[in-house]
């Protein structure tokens, strides 16, 4: 049975985190409601990666499940009240950083293998997209989109230079924006990877990791070959990058990911959920 939240610190930091998270992403949840309508947009996941719910469900579920009560600690009253002072700020990259925050801590002051610290895992790579993804294109956006568009062009067998892939009928050229630059992809399988370890308390090891790389490289391939469909043929270019050709591949990553992460996890999990 659940404890009562005021006893368990776990409990409250773990709330203020889901807070947090969800703010992080309120300018998308709140475009997706003015252009889809709040039905539509709720069927559609707000127009964030499902992914991204489903490892923000399942670190609320660890911090909840029942375990013995974590009763406050020295340092828990001030971390509290930040991060409810960052949630409160209208500026997502603020309640990124809560998010950040609480993570860590749960993360520091849980023992090993306890529903904190595997919680403030969950919590943390959540950051990988609303954080650090972001922070490593700035850092090396142009490298990562110019080897996105080299894997393309040996893909689709035509040229490109920089982040320019030459369209395979001629007539032009695709630029790969930092927004089509699989390290999306890769935050995506990260944090599916890391949600289902912590559900499933697998051990880090080389077998572990390897499920984790093998969901990387399957996103990689599933985003690539996106890519190579819109240099097939210029006609063709709004239907694959926008329309209901994006979609497909969207869900095809999604499902991919999935299904490559829980097929090997569950293979090495010692504990069946």
């Amino acid at each position: 049975m659940l404890d009562a939240l005021g006893r368990d610190r776990i409990h409250w930091l773990a709330a203020l985190a889901v807070v947090a998270a969800i703010n992080a992403q309120s300018a998308i949840i709140f475009e997706a409601i003015e252009v889809r309508g709040f039905v539509p947009a709720l069927f559609s996941g707000f127009a964030v990666n499902p992914i991204f719910w489903f490892a923000l469900f399942v670190g609320g579920a660890i911090a909840f499940s029942s375990e013995d009560a974590a009763p406050l600690r020295r340092g828990d009253g001030l971390v509290l009240a930040l991060m409810l002072l960052m949630v409160l700020v209208p500026v997502q990259a603020v309640s990124a950083l809560a998010l950040l925050g609480g993570g860590a801590w749960l993360v520091a002051t849980s023992p090993r293998g306890s529903r904190g610290r595997r919680a403030g895992a969950v919590f943390l790579v959540l950051t990988t997209s609303l954080i650090w993804g972001r922070v490593v294109l700035m850092l090396a956006g142009d490298l990562l989109v110019a080897l996105d568009a080299g894997f393309v062009a040996w893909i689709s067998g035509t040229a490109a230079h920089d982040n320019l892939v030459e369209f395979s009928t001629g007539g032009g050229s695709v630029m790969i924006a930092y927004a089509c630059s699989s390290l999306h992809n890769l935050t995506m399988a990260i944090q599916m990877w890391v949600a289902m370890v912590a559900l499933l308390c697998i051990p880090l090891s080389a077998r572990s990791v390897l499920i984790g790389l093998a969901a990387i490289v399957a996103n990689v391939l599933v985003n690539g070959l996106r890519l190579s469909m819109i240099v097939s043929d210029r006609a063709t270019y709004d239907y694959w990058h926008m329309g209901a050709g994006a979609t497909m591949f969207a869900w095809l990553a999604v499902v991919l990911v999935a299904s490559v992460v829980m097929m090997g996890c569950y293979a090495l999990a010692p504990r069946r959920v």
